[in-house]
């Protein structure tokens, strides 16, 4: 760059990387690229602390990049922590990053999955 950097709206700290990378992958259909990377933004210890929503929303990424890799019951799991998480202050990113994982576990029925429905429903409410 000829320029220096400045901040911007347009920025964000390198520590927001693997919360954007996650869920990018996640809509890009790349599971092993957004697993990666969420389970970064999951176990990053030496950044300030996120945000509810934004610990929910890592999570979610991942449970919807396990889904994608047909394990539906670790998607499940990972959910409803990610549910629980958000469950007091639900935003609207997180309401819809936990349906964009009922939309990817709709053609599962295990039963960790229906318990994971039947949590979001109640929490959602």
């Amino acid at each position: 760059m000829s320029q220096p950097r400045t901040a911007s709206i347009f920025s964000l700290s390198s520590s927001y990387l693997p919360y954007c990378a996650s869920t990018a992958f996640v809509w890009l259909g790349d599971p092993v690229a957004a697993r990666m990377w969420a389970g970064q933004s999951v176990e990053a210890r030496n950044v300030p602390p996120q945000p509810t929503v934004g610990r929910a929303i890592a999570r979610f990424d991942l449970a919807i990049a396990l889904a994608q890799s047909g394990e539906p019951e670790e998607a499940a799991a990972v959910g409803v922590v990610a549910i629980e998480i958000c469950a007091n202050r639900l935003t609207v990113p997180a309401r819809r990053r936990a349906e964009e994982l009922l939309a990817a576990l709709a053609a599962f029925t295990e039963p960790s999955v229906k318990e994971l429905r039947e949590r979001w429903q109640w929490t959602s409410r």
